[in-house]
């Protein structure tokens, strides 16, 4: 607990400063990141719903 983790969170623009459920997306690769660009239409369904969907970036990746 307490360490900072780097990734892309989505749906921010959609919760309207409320509280909301979040959803962490692990995925693989120790090589590769997260960009807007790479998002299925499951987790854009999920922010638009008004989930915080968040995928991190692990140490490691580029």
């Amino acid at each position: 607990m307490g360490q900072r983790l780097t990734g892309y969170l989505e749906g921010l623009e959609n919760t309207g400063n409320k509280s909301c459920p979040l959803v962490v997306h692990v995925h693989g690769e120790p090589t590769s990141s997260v960009r807007p660009t790479h998002l299925s239409s499951l987790e854009a369904l999920l922010a638009s719903q008004g989930y915080l969907v968040f995928h991190p970036n692990y140490t490691g990746s580029i």
